[in-house]
């Protein structure tokens, strides 16, 4: 069961509880535009999705309680740059999509509490955010693990978090609509090589660890057509191998002394063999 389509449009505020509502649906409620507060209370939602409150510009005040909810997508709120009140209290949540309150700019009241959340390295980023919000939350506890249950989810110190993230940080956009890359190492250090449509380069990266330095990004041969890039070495050598779609494909060395990319020999494809 959705939310009904025949709601007046000039509607401020709404209140659905025990309407046994299953699902929020994209912009469900985009249809009054004009909404300033919702509620939301004991229905029986279990999952929120992206978009979920699109359309309402103008929203201040949201409760969500006494609901089913076992999972939040990192979009649900996105849009709602008015926002200032969010209840998600008395739900199933045991884990918070990461930087799910970041497009919230001036929320100022968030209850998080009756939910059995899990005090894991999935939840580390809340932590952190609850040391730099001036969003008031009302102490939330752990439910687990066992050494963390009972405990404030804002007494946990971050250094207690053992976690190896594997959240990918932008280093570096490069301005084609497709690449293809292959990494390897090559006299001790880590290379990528970066084909696209009309270009090539080649860049030692620092795997896209926060803080790095930008790359440098080393010239490519002229003129190539849409390839692929594959990377091969010798001794103190390295050479890369475009294949291309027309025009004949071909090795490459970098020349260190010169600073470039030095063609070594063209591949006849009715030459080659697997």
């Amino acid at each position: 069961k959705a939310v009904p389509r025949n709601l007046p449009p000039e509607v401020i505020s709404l209140t659905m509880v025990n309407a046994a509502f299953t699902e929020i649906r994209e912009a469900a409620f985009a249809h009054i535009p004009s909404l300033q507060f919702l509620l939301l209370n004991s229905n029986k939602f279990t999952l929120i999705g992206d978009n979920a409150f699109t359309g309402l510009p103008h929203l201040q005040y949201l409760f969500i309680e006494n609901n089913d909810i076992q999972a939040l997508s990192k979009g649900a709120f996105r849009g709602l740059k008015s926002l200032t009140h969010l209840s998600l209290a008395n739900n199933n949540l045991r884990s918070l999509p990461r930087d799910l309150f970041k497009p919230l700019d001036i929320l100022s009241d968030l209850d998080l509490r009756g939910n059995a959340l899990v005090c894991d390295c999935k939840l580390k980023w809340l932590v952190e955010w609850l040391e730099g919000t001036n969003t008031s939350v009302p102490a939330v506890a752990c439910s687990s693990p066992a050494p963390l249950e009972g405990q404030r989810l804002r007494d946990l110190p971050l250094r207690d978090f053992h976690c190896v993230t594997t959240d990918f940080a932008v280093h570096q956009v490069l301005p084609f609509q497709a690449v293809s890359a292959e990494p390897y190492t090559y006299a001790s250090d880590l290379v990528r090589g970066v084909g696209a449509a009309r270009g090539r380069q080649l860049r030692r990266p620092q795997m896209g660890l926060r803080g790095a330095p930008p790359a440098r990004l080393r010239p490519h041969p002229p003129r190539l057509r849409p390839c692929t890039v594959s990377p091969s070495w010798r001794r103190s050598s390295s050479s890369w191998w475009w294949p291309q779609l027309f025009g004949g494909s071909s090795i490459h060395r970098w020349d260190t002394a010169a600073d470039k990319f030095i063609k070594l020999q063209d591949i006849d494809p009715h030459k080659t063999r697997k």
